[in-house]
């Protein structure tokens, strides 16, 4: 597992999907400049279940007797397919590589032979939770799961960074364990078509990596998440406000539905609008020297009238409003105000899910749900004194927030 800025150069990885196979050769040598390019004479592929995306559980809230957890499993294959018009080739091993801030490479077979066939080898990897959660969306900080799959032949370079900077000494293939682990044994048969073949050694390594997106729920019964927020608090001169915002499906994106009640507002009083938003704060620490930046952004996502310009200071009587008492002028027979909405929760290029405690990430993100009513009184300040020359009054805004946990998207 990496984390990258979003300014990285994107060299390393094409503009593919995030969920397809990226093949790459590394020779062993620089190619000269009008040298002509072999292709290679294998296609490693690795195959995940999901698409690559890994549903794991919510860790345990952390305690100082407990300090360890339960591994999480990663199963899947790899398949090695022979390009059309190759023949047997012979490879050193094949190994699993998984970055997670730390390397954990382990071989997954020695010293094979491939045929025409396409052959696969099953892995299973063990992964301590609490790991890190991918993000992985292009204009924002990363934290990317690569799984990599290598064949590796005789004289397999080294491999690089994304930065371009080599990886550290243990990734030297010298030191690979090439003891047979795997059950997929060539046939007797298949065995003798190649002893009496002309088999040629892989020379370069060929190598395949696949992002893995880790999302954790917060469910602690696995099922899906559901929101039922609601409140009631009493403002001078609007009374009663009761609101809520609920979801049966609570996550990023998903639907919603929010409804307010005013029954008895003042009669000098205009509504403009209510807004409901997500409070995102983010917290990125360095993995290189522990520097902290810390962030927040205000994004909404439902909206009902129309709120008033951070420059309006006294909105004018014909600033549009959803409710206007008697005595503004501008009579409103409905003796309260009620209204409903429906839409959805910010998209996940908008707003990023909740790091859940206990898990350990260079990107933490925590969430409040954000209730907004915008108002003014006729003829009063904001701190409710009377204004010098009666008119429209100040704008006001009442704002209650509650701490929630944001759910990732699990389609």
């Amino acid at each position: 597992m990496r984390y990258r800025p979003s300014v990285a150069s994107r060299r390393d990885r094409p503009s593919e999907s995030l969920f397809q196979n990226h093949v790459f050769v590394e020779p062993l040598d620089v190619l000269p400049r009008f040298a002509s390019v072999t292709p290679p004479p294998l296609e490693v592929l690795v195959h995940l279940p999901s698409y690559g995306a890994l549903l794991v559980p919510a860790p345990d809230t952390p305690r100082a007797d407990l300090q360890t957890s339960d591994p999480y499993t990663v199963k899947g294959e790899v398949e090695v397919r022979l390009t059309p018009g190759q023949k047997h080739h012979r490879c050193h091993g094949i190994r699993m590589e998984e970055d997670v801030f730390f390397e954990q490479v382990f071989p997954l077979i020695g010293n094979t032979v491939f045929n025409q066939r396409s052959q696969r080898f099953d892995f299973s990897l063990s992964v301590s939770t609490p790991i890190a959660p991918g993000d992985a969306v292009s204009h924002d900080l990363r934290v990317l799961c690569d799984l990599s799959a290598q064949v590796i032949g005789l004289n397999p370079a080294p491999r690089a960074n994304f930065d371009g900077s080599p990886l550290r000494p243990r990734f030297d293939f010298s030191h690979l364990d090439e003891r047979e682990t795997m059950k997929q044994l060539p046939s007797y048969e298949e065995q003798q078509e190649v002893d009496n073949a002309d088999v040629r050694w892989i020379e370069d390594m060929i190598s395949s990596h696949r992002i893995v997106v880790v999302k954790y729920n917060p469910n602690p019964m696995g099922s899906v998440n559901v929101l039922d927020d609601r409140f009631s608090t009493f403002v001078q001169g609007l009374g009663l406000i009761e609101a809520k915002c609920s979801a049966s499906v609570f996550t990023v994106a998903g639907p919603m539905v929010a409804r307010i009640k005013i029954p008895s507002p003042s009669l000098d009083a205009t509504i403009f609008a209510f807004r409901l938003s997500i409070l995102q704060r983010q917290t990125i620490v360095s993995p290189r020297d522990g520097t902290r930046v810390h962030t927040e952004s205000l994004v909404p996502f439902a909206t009902i009238g129309t709120v008033p310009k951070a420059s309006t200071q006294y909105p004018s009587l014909d600033t549009p409003f959803v409710w206007s008492g008697q005595e503004v002028g501008q009579s409103d027979e409905r003796k309260g105000w009620s209204s409903e909405i429906r839409g959805r929760f910010p998209r996940c290029d908008k707003c990023r899910w909740s790091t859940l405690p206990g898990v350990f990430t260079p990107v933490t993100l925590s969430h409040l749900l954000v209730y907004d009513l915008f108002y003014s009184l006729f003829g009063e300040e904001h701190d409710g004194t009377k204004m010098t020359v009666s008119g429209p009054g100040r704008l006001r805004r009442m704002r209650r927030t509650k701490a929630t946990i944001l759910p990732n998207s699990f389609t």
